[in-house]
């Protein structure tokens, strides 16, 4: 089981795809410079004990299809442009205390599939632009 912190020099791995890292131990934030990672296609950071804010440099993924970010203790809410990736097809950060509205920009993310930001502390509207999503919501 992998302990401590995500380093920075992941960040330097350019040509890096995947990255699962789920159910481990791992604490800290998610460092900034993991949007350096352009070319990530799938991030598995679940089940961790992760904290702090999610990265606005995350929002660098054009490509990303598979971010997991469940059963964490990240806060603040969820970046607007990160939410749009276009390429996205499955979006979960269920179980963690994220706050605020969901991101209108989730409607411009025209691949995603599955959305869930169940167990979190959100507030607000669910914009019209992502109807037609499958959300799992419960208890948000």
């Amino acid at each position: 089981m992998l302990t401590g912190r995500l380093p920075d020099s992941i960040g330097k791995l350019s040509k890096l795809q995947e990255l699962y890292v789920n159910t481990n131990k791992i604490s800290g934030n998610i460092p900034s410079s993991f949007g350096n990672l352009s070319r990530m296609l799938t991030l598995n950071l679940a089940y961790n004990f992760l904290e702090g804010t999610i990265p606005v440099s995350l929002e660098n993924y054009s490509q990303l299809e598979w971010l997991d970010l469940t059963y964490n203790h990240l806060s603040g809410a969820i970046p607007e442009k990160l939410a749009g990736i276009d390429s996205l097809l499955v979006l979960s950060m269920a179980s963690n205390n994220l706050t605020g509205p969901l991101p209108s920009q989730l409607g411009n993310a025209g691949n995603l599939n599955e959305l869930d930001v169940s167990e979190n502390k959100l507030s607000g509207k669910i914009p019209s632009s992502i109807e037609s999503l499958f959300l799992l919501l419960s208890r948000s």
